[in-house]
């Protein structure tokens, strides 16, 4: 089972763009039953998603945290994921933010985690990293370490996945 991770809290706006990513998600995802979507938000928030058109209970699954109540906390939300309880049962997580509208099949995304994965140096340096960065200490490493390369030894994410 594969997951689509998106935070909402805190602002109507941010609302407002998730339901515009929902829908796109829906229209050009190409969802399959082998994912899921998992929205970490709010308890009002789940209800006025659950309330919208394009609520669907069989693919999209909920977090609660009803205690980020301003920006930092909710801009640093992303980064729970490695507490989050129901983490654990999804092979490949995609993080989206909700300004991102999908224009075709994710399918394609998560197989581009394969080629990813063989790259991956230390995922736990990752995570400690992220960590680090949500509790506002010193963090020397937002992005994934890789395998040595001849010509340079970190490779950001986004230049893995132009290749």
């Amino acid at each position: 089972m594969n997951c689509i991770f998106v935070c909402v809290f805190n602002q109507k706006i941010c609302l407002n763009l998730f339901f515009l990513l929902l829908k796109s998600i829906f229209t050009h995802g190409e969802i399959t039953e082998d994912i899921n979507i998992l929205v970490y938000t709010s308890t009002y928030f789940m209800n006025k998603i659950k309330e919208n058109s394009l609520y669907d209970k069989s693919k999209i699954k909920f977090e609660i945290n009803d205690t980020y109540d301003n920006i930092d906390k909710a801009c640093k939300s992303r980064f729970d994921i490695f507490e989050l309880d129901n983490i654990q049962q999804y092979e490949k997580i995609l993080y989206l933010d909700t300004d991102i509208i999908v224009k075709n099949d994710i399918h394609k995304v998560f197989q581009v985690c394969k080629l990813i994965m063989s790259y991956l140096y230390d995922i736990d340096e990752f995570r400690t990293s992220c960590l680090s960065y949500k509790t506002e200490e010193v963090c020397e490493n937002l992005y994934l370490k890789f395998n040595k390369h001849p010509k340079q030894k970190e490779r950001k994410m986004h230049s893995i996945l132009n290749i």
